[in-house]
């Protein structure tokens, strides 16, 4: 069988990491970088760190804004598609380069599943939510990482294509917590918090963006913050400074980034993937944000909401509960399932 993953950005790469160990020696697989995330810092590293196979295909993405990306994406991957002729086409999470390879794949008549599938956060006006929905509607096969993924696929119809595999990223931190690496960077010996932003929605605005920098600046005393490409862009070009008590420092590797989770005494956060990683290590966090799309890790208030408001920032800071949340239903090996559940409807 000959798999033909997708992928453009960090989250993908780590999902992708797992996925390829448990398809390579049995099957063949070929990597597709749409180039969304473009440089060393952001893509190179984690081909390295976790190695990950060369890409088969990197493509030449000049691109910026969504309708750009995706309408530049597509015919590129349609026609790497149409070359190489893969069995399965996968596609993952719910960026702009999840949604073109989905699309390229269909216009291609390739088969093509989605995984971490069913996941909803139900912000209409976010672009990730429209990227993951409508990559769910026309994938043939969708790996859900959880039961209340399933459920969100079963009312929108689409339960007959529906997988309980657990979550590929679980089963990453599992593989390779022990193997963070600890960033050259000063201040890492005492209690530190831990800030990432990097969401259209609070790294493009300027007002959101100060507002989040002085909170955190003004509840703890050290803030370690590994700045996004995007995010450094606003800041610069508004002339946001961060207080003294935050060190910016560039985007980090992925072994350097699950060392600061491990170690950050609380992390504030507009990611989907470090706040679960923030939970499955048992670390507070705060969520930059109005909703999650892992509203689980808010029933056990392991996690908090706080929207960009720097009154409900400092709040939640002062509020998040520190209990370790309980990992026992989680299903590890998911790639694995992932695998059998690729052999058995293809019939390889």
């Amino acid at each position: 069988m000959l798999v033909a993953s997708i992928v453009g950005t960090r989250p993908q790469f780590i999902k992708v990491a797992v996925v390829d160990r448990a398809i390579r020696d049995p099957h063949r697989h070929q990597i597709i970088h749409t180039g969304q995330h473009y440089d060393s810092d952001m893509s190179g590293d984690f081909f390295r760190q976790l190695k990950i196979p060369d890409p088969h295909v990197h493509l030449p993405l000049a691109s910026h804004g969504n309708a750009a990306q995706v309408g530049e994406m597509i015919p590129q991957l349609s026609e790497q598609l149409m070359e190489c002729r893969p069995d399965v086409v996968l596609v993952y999470g719910d960026t702009n380069s999840t949604l073109a390879g989905a699309l390229a794949a269909v216009y291609s008549r390739s088969f093509v599943a989605h995984v971490e599938a069913g996941v909803r956060s139900f912000e209409r006006e976010l672009i990730e939510e429209f990227n993951r929905v409508v990559t769910d509607h026309v994938s043939d096969l969708l790996f859900a990482p959880d039961e209340r993924a399933i459920q969100h696929l079963s009312k929108e119809g689409l339960g007959a294509r529906a997988v309980l595999t657990g979550d590929v990223m679980h089963d990453l931190v599992l593989d390779t917590v022990d193997l963070a690496i600890r960033p050259a960077v000063p201040g890492l010996d005492g209690d530190f918090m831990l800030l990432t932003i990097h969401r259209a929605l609070t790294a493009d605005d300027p007002d959101k963006l100060a507002g989040i920098l002085t909170a955190v600046a003004t509840a703890h005393p050290r803030v370690i913050f590994p700045v996004h490409p995007r995010t450094r862009q606003t800041m610069d070009r508004h002339g946001i400074r961060a207080g003294a008590a935050v060190t910016m420092i560039p985007p980090v590797s992925y072994l350097e980034m699950l060392w600061l989770e491990r170690h950050a005494s609380i992390i504030v956060t507009d990611s989907g993937g470090v706040q679960r990683e923030a939970s499955w290590l048992g670390r507070p966090c705060v969520i930059l944000r109005e909703t999650t799309e892992w509203a689980d890790l808010i029933d056990d208030r392991h996690c908090l909401l706080a929207g960009t408001d720097p009154a409900r920032i400092t709040e939640a800071l002062r509020t998040v509960d520190v209990r370790p949340r309980d990992v026992s239903s989680l299903r590890p090996r998911a790639a694995e399932r992932i695998v059998r559940a690729l052999e058995e409807r293809l019939g390889r």
